[in-house]
């Protein structure tokens, strides 16, 4: 069986390998990071002092908060269909909910993959890149299965 990174990761943290490392629950220095040139530093320190981001950080947020109004839109609409199901109700209009929410996410989910792919493309450091997202896993999650 082939391990994903994301799997590895997972494993990891639910095993507290995580857990006390230095700098935990400490904002992230981002105009600190020696692996970044001088000038990169500099104009990162000067976008924190003021209030901003850099341009990446700005973006990673973005997805990311796309990324969670995506799956609690199909999480809210799930818990509607899967009450009719489980009362026996065979709506329909329920059932075209749920085809639309599902075909909305995954349009959501390729817009969200799209962004991802730019922000690759703009980043200053690998860890500030996010992996590619899967909707039929999140689907699947979703549903319970």
């Amino acid at each position: 069986m082939l391990w994903s990174v994301d799997e590895s990761i997972e494993k990891a943290m639910q095993e507290g390998k995580f857990d006390n490392l230095p700098g935990q629950g400490e904002p992230f220095k981002w105009d600190e990071m020696e692996e970044l040139n001088p000038s990169v530093r500099l104009v990162n320190s000067l976008l924190k002092n003021n209030g901003f981001a850099p341009e990446p950080i700005e973006r990673r947020r973005a997805i990311q908060t796309a990324t969670l109004e995506a799956r609690r839109a199909l999480e809210r609409t799930w818990r509607v269909v899967a009450r009719a199901r489980t009362l026996g109700h065979s709506d329909p209009r329920i059932e075209a909910r749920w085809e639309r929410a599902v075909a909305d996410f995954h349009d959501q989910i390729a817009a969200i993959n799209r962004a991802i792919r730019d922000l690759e493309l703009v980043a200053q450091t690998p860890a500030l890149t996010l992996p590619h997202l899967d909707a039929q896993a999140i689907l699947r999650e979703t549903m319970g299965g």
